[in-house]
């Protein structure tokens, strides 16, 4: 009877360790985000899975993931001047791969404080199309910048809900791209992510 008990004990732990192992080495937010440089600023989508490649407890981990941005924006201009017009529309994508130390609220899907936070390191790629149109003409500029990456934001409850602000910023070291480097500022949700629970 003893070994039984101690068989249904192991099998019962054998089943958690995948479902805690998944709240614990996998996360994931989604958001908005706004990205701008030098006479330039768009909008749009973010979606940041990461792993928790080390695990040092539910409230503190080193991770690598990616903070993926896609968006764009228009822009109309009426000069009153001459009566001309121009208008142009620009879309991006944002792909950085981040290596970051997360601790606190949402460091992994079961941390349960009231604040948190993460900063990391890593080297991203922004690809930027627009295209112009004006009353002498149109024209159209591809140009990606490219190089590292730093972040660093905090993540917070509201109810029962984590979410997250993150501030970014890409150094440029592609001398062909028209912009010197990128900043961003995202508001994200933390999916999963277990508030009051405990």
């Amino acid at each position: 009877m003893r070994k039984f008990i101690v068989f249904l004990s192991l099998a019962c732990q054998l089943c958690y360790l995948p479902a805690l192992a998944q709240k614990t080495f996998f996360a994931h937010s989604a958001g908005v985000a706004f990205y701008g440089a030098t006479d330039y600023l768009s909008g749009g989508l973010m979606y940041s899975p990461r792993m928790n490649v080390a695990v040092l407890s539910e409230r503190s981990t080193f991770s690598i993931g990616t903070h993926l941005g896609l968006g764009g924006s228009f822009d109309y201009d009426y000069n009153t001047y001459d009566g001309g017009a121009s208008n142009s529309v620009s879309v991006f994508i944002d792909v950085p791969l981040m290596v970051e130390y997360n601790f606190g609220n949402a460091a992994t899907r079961v941390a349960n404080t009231k604040f948190g936070g993460f900063v990391g390191a890593g080297y991203g790629w922004h690809k930027l199309i627009q295209s112009v149109d004006t009353e002498f003409g149109s024209f159209s500029s591809n140009t990606t910048s490219r190089g590292p990456v730093v972040n660093a934001g905090f993540r917070f409850p509201i109810g029962h809900a984590s979410f997250g602000v993150r501030c970014a910023y890409l150094i440029n070291t592609d001398e062909i791209s028209v912009l010197d480097g990128v900043g961003s500022v995202a508001f994200v949700y933390n999916i999963g992510a277990w508030i009051n629970r405990r």
